[in-house]
């Protein structure tokens, strides 16, 4: 379960209107062997940085900006553009980052003024209020409008209004979002659930998702790109740093980038090298000057992730269609990674980490590109992932395309040893045999959607750092000098390479990757991440809440116990009376027993456990062959009788509670209602049965801005709190239904004889009493008497009783009946009765 909604968060696009079926045989899966007792759940760890953008709305952030610790604020990834929200004060380095901001106007995270509106002062003081004083208040104060804006930002703080507020403040200055930077200085923590909610409407949570906010300043590498508040809030404190004690304010006169750059900082700190290496200095002309550089988040495209969804189903259904088609598809071996280069010309490899040196000697494939873990790598190809089903997906995207010299191509790029050529040929064989051919087209048009889409608006590129074959002069050719280079995801030249897009694109959807777009003053790129591990975490199982489950399991096997010894010393006593006993008062030993050995109470707790478990769905994991999905499952038909049965405990409760009003008209309509409540309950069960129902809906609480979040993931409801209010009151109103019936067909019936105050209601009500009458006193057999709660002995003259409805002694002398009884032969069957005289 955890595993499906971790794949469903990542993949669905519309979260509101995500109400699947679990049952779905679109759901199979052969990730994980689900029939081992140890089981683990799949988590990208890029989850909580894909997620940032989604989370943070402006009333979430507010929120979480006056909670969150005041020392954490300057760490919140952004490059600060303006002081306050009128743009009067610049902290732009330079002019061509001043252009950059302008075009970001509407981003609120760029704006010092809305971090400090809705900070912890005291917390923030405390950590870095020196640093901002000299930095940023103190030349506020040199002029009028800054003294003015100072005092409106502290009036704000000390009187904050409500977070809509707030938020309606900050949509009238312009500002619509609140978007953060991609980093690697630190990693985002997500606490995530869902809940699984049962019959009674109660919610239990299980963990989805859990890992806190860190920071990792030791491996980051995203500093030379541009750096947090907290940065230059640190080199302002320290003299010997070219920030020291200056102003981060343009236009002051200790503005501290008058005769530095950004650049310059960062080299004298040590986050640069100086001189720049060669992929640096590539990346510099190419992109824009270090300390300067937007890296902003692209999601995964929504028609990516539903080319993606329709592909796998559509697949899944045919895989798993039946025996034949899955093994067929077994046959099929996939190698497990590449490392294809869109390049074909390319003849030396120094580097894909953009946020990293080149290395200094060359390989000859692909290196890895830049990852949320931080660190500069060496001679580290990049490996593409690929599985069976991700290779049909990419056969079945490229469609007609995918010629016989394509599939030469691609085996060429994959250098395999002809895996992948003997790969690609079983995947159209399989298709052929198993795919209707309408069905391929629809698959290869949705592809061709996708591939518009993302040439059109998507531009994502592989980025490295390369030599290209070229010409030397006089028909010589050779390594040209090394370029930062781009490869376009769908190349229209080398159509070939398509079959590895489609397979980065489903790496895009899994949160194996990430595209991070990189922009400066000179260009942009946008380009894929690294590989990020999929975090393979044991489920706890100690998540499951039994012991409410465990309890009412113990109550219903007590009640069966003792009802199991109530009926046996009945029948002990039965032997000892020779059989003279009124047999039909053992038809009511549930009714009668139930409520004097029992109680209410328990009774009532097995009547609800009855109702729970019809208004219970049956969800089953079914395995077809290593592949994995859940199978609704209808109880057996004996089972939903004998739960129907268990409704009748809660008839008998409302019988007994109300006999002090229904009195004589108890035995008549008690049985009928029992009968009748468990048919109709039956009935109902077998015409309507229970099914689950799963909402998949992220909500998140932003703890932290750009930290930590807390999310609800969905629910599964597998328990109807409706059915299980309606089965309640269908035994009520049968009741009620009932017992008006028998008041209007009699109205005037005579009271039973034979009362006492050994007999309990019920008993009173419901055991037959005309044959076991002597001399107006109820003689009731010994066995009828367990029932009621009396444990006798019979000694001589006198019967020792045990009353367990009082847990009192009583003796009764019984000499003279003894002796009536034995002097008339129509009085035998009460030889072994006891007189109920009081």
């Amino acid at each position: 379960m955890t595993n499906w909604f971790n794949d469903r968060l990542q993949v669905v696009t519309n979260l509101s209107d995500a109400s699947p079926s679990l049952d779905n045989a679109v759901f199979y899966s052969n990730d994980n062997l689900y029939n081992t007792s140890a089981t683990a759940s799949n988590v990208p760890i890029l989850y909580a940085n894909m997620i940032q953008d989604e989370i943070n709305s402006l009333v979430p952030v507010i929120d979480s900006l006056r909670s969150m610790d005041g020392c954490a604020l300057p760490w919140i990834a952004t490059s600060y553009c303006f002081v306050d929200w009128g743009r009067t004060w610049s902290l732009a380095a330079s002019s061509d980052r001043e252009a950059a901001c302008a075009r970001q106007s509407q981003n609120a995270a760029i704006y010092l003024e809305s971090v400090l509106r809705n900070a912890e002062w005291t917390s923030l003081s405390l950590c870095w209020g020196d640093a901002l004083n000299s930095s940023v208040f103190v030349p506020l104060q040199s002029s009028r409008a800054g003294q003015q804006w100072t005092s409106a930002l502290h009036a704000a703080n000390l009187a904050p209004r409500s977070s809509e507020d707030e938020a309606v403040t900050w949509r009238r200055a312009g500002l619509l979002t609140f978007t953060t930077l991609w980093q690697n200085y630190k990693a985002l923590g997500v606490m995530e659930s869902f809940e699984i909610h049962n019959a009674f409407g109660l919610a239990y949570a299980l963990k989805l998702k859990s890992s806190n906010a860190t920071l990792q300043l030791g491996t980051q590498t995203s500093y030379k790109m541009f750096t947090p508040l907290a940065f230059s809030l640190s080199l302002v404190r320290n003299n010997a740093t070219a920030l020291g004690g200056r102003s981060l304010i343009k236009g002051t006169p200790t503005f501290a980038y008058t005769n530095v750059s950004a650049t310059d900082v960062l080299m004298q700190n040590g986050s640069l090298p100086n001189p720049l290496g060669l992929g640096l200095a590539l990346f510099h002309s190419s992109i824009g000057p270090f300390g300067e550089v937007d890296l902003r988040r692209l999601p995964c495209p929504d028609v990516v992730k539903q080319w993606y969804e329709t592909s796998h189903a559509s697949l899944t259904l045919v895989v798993t269609a039946h025996d034949a088609a899955l093994h067929a598809f077994e046959v099929l071996q996939s190698p497990n990674q590449y490392t294809p280069s869109p390049w074909p010309n390319a003849t030396d490899y120094y580097g894909g980490n953009l946020l990293c040196d080149t290395q200094t000697s060359s390989d000859a494939s692909v290196l890895t590109f830049f990852t949320l873990g931080g660190s500069c790598m060496a001679h580290m190809n990049d490996l593409l992932g690929v599985s069976t089903m991700s290779a049909t997906m990419a056969v079945a995207a490229m469609g007609s395309a995918l010629t016989a010299s394509a599939m030469d191509d691609i085996d060429g790029i994959a250098v395999d040893g002809g895996k992948t050529l003997e790969l690609l040929h079983g995947i159209l064989t399989y298709l052929d045999a198993h795919v209707p051919s309408v069905n391929r087209t629809r698959l290869a048009a949705l592809a061709a959607g996708v591939r518009a889409e993302m040439e059109t608006n998507y531009p994502v590129a592989l980025a490295q750092y390369i030599s290209f074959n070229v010409s030397l002069g006089a028909g010589v050719y050779g390594s040209g000098p090394p370029l930062l280079a781009q490869g376009r995801l769908f190349d229209t030249i080398s159509s070939s390479y398509e079959y590895f897009a489609w397979l980065y694109l489903i790496e895009w959807v899994h949160g194996v990757r990430e595209v991070v777009v990189f922009e400066s003053s000179v260009g942009r790129i946008t380009t894929f991440s690294g590989r990020n591990a999929i975090a393979r975490v044991p489920v706890n199982g100690m998540e499951i809440p039994a012991n409410v489950a465990t309890y009412f399991q113990r109550v219903v096997q007590y009640i069966t116990i003792v009802l199991g010894l109530v009926t046996l010393m009945a029948s002990i006593y039965i032997v000892t009376a020779g059989g003279y006993i009124e047999a039909s008062n053992l038809l009511v030993v549930n009714r009668v027993g139930g409520l004097v050995w029992i109680g209410r109470p328990l009774l009532f707790l097995r009547s609800m456990t009855a109702i729970c478990l019809l208004s219970t769905s049956g969800l089953q994991l079914m395995q077809m062959a290593g592949y994995f999905r859940f199978e609704s499952v209808r109880a057996p038909w004996y089972t939903t009788i004998t739960a129907s049965g268990e409704l009748t405990w809660l008839a008998f409760i409302l019988n007994d509670a109300f006999s002090l009003l229904t009195q004589q008209y108890t035995s008549g309509y008690s049985s009928k209602s029992a009968i009748v409540v468990w048919v109709a309950s039956a009935i109902w069960s077998f015409a309507s049965p229970i099914t689950h129902h799963v909402q998949i809906e992220r909500r998140c609480v932003v703890v932290a801005v750009d930290a930590q979040a807390i999310c609800h993931g969905g629910h599964v409801k597998i328990g109807s709190v409706q059915r299980f209010l309606a089965l309640n009151l269908l035994v009520c109103g049968i009741v009620l239904v009932l017992y008006v019936v028998e008041r209007l067909r009699f109205p005037q019936l005579a009271r039973p004889q034979g009362s006492s105050f050994f007999l309990y209601a019920a008993a009173n009500y419901q055991f037959k009493k005309a044959r076991w009458q002597h001399r107006d006193v109820y003689c009731i057999d010994k066995a009828s008497a367990v029932i009621n709660g009396l444990l006798s002995f019979e000694w001589g003259d006198r019967v020792f009783m045990l009353d367990i409805k009082t847990w009192r002694k009583h003796i009764v002398a019984i000499g003279k009946e003894r002796r009536e009884i034995r002097d008339d032969p129509s009085l035998q069957h009460l030889a072994h009765t006891i007189p109920m005289k009081h």
